[in-house]
């Protein structure tokens, strides 16, 4: 387990929850196991010493073939619980992890979600959560940009008119609010770092 919760993807508390399910079917299989090899070979040898010698006899020539019957069984046991719990703990966070995949090729073809959601109970949380925040400040910032060129247009229409009709300090004017734009533009995209 890594030590510091800040910079781990999987919650420890679900590595503990994981280690302890697996550690217990390990148990289990081990109990039920020794269990199923004591039924085996359990026979009562206080009869006579003769039936005593002939059952240590035949525990002898079959102790190798119980102990594999018993190895067999603990072997499908455990590897039948091991898929189980690995599928389960999987998908808590492989599912996790395609939903983010669709949402970052859904940014880089230009669409923008609202927000990033994933269940509650799945591990990896903390990164959504700042995919999510991430998603958010781009699409803020995207759409103060789109704003600012919207009204860059409307101004360049009127300064267009304005030139026609030679109005200088209307034109000065209009100018002043195209620079303010281009500004929340530069100030928008200088949070952006491409190197």
């Amino acid at each position: 387990m890594i030590k510091n919760p800040n910079t781990q993807p999987i919650k420890p508390d679900f590595q503990i929850k994981f280690i302890l399910k697996f550690s217990i079917i390990m148990f289990i299989a081990f109990l039920v196991a020794s269990l199923l090899l004591y039924l085996l070979i359990n026979e009562k040898i206080d009869v006579s010493y003769f039936y005593s010698l002939y059952f240590l006899q035949q525990l002898n020539r079959n102790l190798a073939k119980y102990l594999l019957y018993s190895f067999f069984f603990q072997l499908i046991l455990i590897t039948i619980t091991t898929i189980i719990i690995t599928l389960f703990s999987s998908h808590k966070i492989a599912g996790p992890l395609f939903r983010l995949e669709r949402i970052i090729e859904q940014i880089t073809r230009g669409e923008i979600p609202k927000e990033v959601r994933i269940r509650a109970k799945d591990q990896i949380k903390s990164f959504a959560n700042s995919m999510d925040n991430l998603v958010k400040e781009i699409r803020r910032k995207v759409i103060t940009v789109k704003s600012s060129l919207e009204n860059i247009e409307k101004r360049k229409k009127k300064i267009d008119l304005l030139i026609k009709e030679k109005k200088i300090d209307a034109l000065k004017e209009e100018l002043n609010i195209v620079n303010e734009e281009i500004d929340i533009i530069e100030r928008t995209l200088s949070s952006f770092k491409t190197e």
